[in-house]
């Protein structure tokens, strides 16, 4: 890697890229572009659209901003996947970090493993949600998944 491509991902780490910068799919010794590194620290722009910028496995830099909860509020790319089928909503539900109009709890990886199992696997599911009997590959159901939540949770108490 050159010393301007060194210092471009200093920049995206401390976000300081230039207003202007578009060469987000520069990528680091280990894989990661400038874009993700950018989505993990919260310092990509608010213009920002190349969501679909992936490294190992398909991880996209919405999965990224995702995991480090800082998708913009007008995100609506729940639906990206990597190659495990684990979509962008996944990796939000995991982080306690989905709208409050969140509406795609269906969205399912490989496995069948739901958005919603992903929410009750910790607890976090809105209180209008009612689609308990979605079930993954092996038959687990969303209710079962919260309910196990729900009894650890209360056996730590």
């Amino acid at each position: 890697m050159d010393e301007t491509t060194k210092e471009y991902f200093k920049m995206a780490y401390n976000g300081t890229l230039p207003v202007d910068f578009d060469q987000w799919s520069l990528v680091n010794k280990t894989g990661l572009t400038i874009a993700h590194i950018a989505a993990a620290h919260g310092r990509l722009p608010v213009s920002f659209n190349q969501w679909t910028l992936s490294y190992n496995e398909g991880w996209t830099v919405a999965h990224e901003a995702a995991s480090y909860r800082h998708l913009s509020a007008d995100f609506n790319q729940w639906e990206l996947a990597d190659n495990e089928g684990w979509t962008v909503a996944h990796s939000a539900a995991a982080n306690g970090s989905l709208p409050s109009n969140f509406n795609q709890w269906a969205l399912a990886n490989h496995t069948g493993w739901t958005v919603a199992h992903e929410a009750a696997s910790y607890g976090d599911l809105p209180f209008y949600f009612d689609q308990w009997e979605l079930t993954d590959n092996s038959g687990k159901t969303v209710r079962q998944v919260y309910k196990n939540f729900s009894d650890k949770l209360n056996s730590e108490i």
